[in-house]
């Protein structure tokens, strides 16, 4: 399994990060073609200043090649954690934010589900052997 990552982030006017320092605005990003959209998703990894409904385009387009989760806690991640293959949320999400997840991390940190992932293709691999 591999994975990559990607960071759309939701930021107001009194955050530190400048979206300037992004490669690709989502302004920007809304006057693309839809072939050029596609290509600007393959090719940055920072998406700041994302709108709720800017992130549930940006994970749709992304659905076209790979197969996207996407870790959200607030109210305004739960359109982008319904559209991703996998919804996570954090145990302090909001409980809005929970409730469309398919995965709510009780651990802060995300080699939960790496681990998981393993266990499963062990259990995987027995219960083949089982059957032949």
């Amino acid at each position: 399994i591999s994975f990559a990552r990607m960071a759309l982030l939701s930021m107001n006017r009194h955050s530190r990060v400048r979206p300037s320092r992004s490669r690709s605005m989502p302004a920007r990003l809304q006057r693309n073609s839809p072939d050029e959209k596609i290509a600007a998703v393959e090719r940055y990894h920072i998406f700041a200043r994302t709108m709720s409904l800017q992130k549930n385009e940006i994970i749709a387009l992304l659905q076209k090649k790979h197969f996207v989760g996407f870790l959200g806690e607030g109210f305004n991640d739960v359109p982008a954690l319904k559209t991703a293959h996998v919804g996570i949320a954090v145990s302090s999400a909001s409980d809005i934010a929970k409730d469309p997840a398919d995965v709510v991390l009780l651990n802060s940190s995300l080699t939960v589900i790496i681990d998981g992932e393993r266990e499963g293709r062990k259990i995987f691999a027995n219960k083949e052997l089982s059957i032949v």
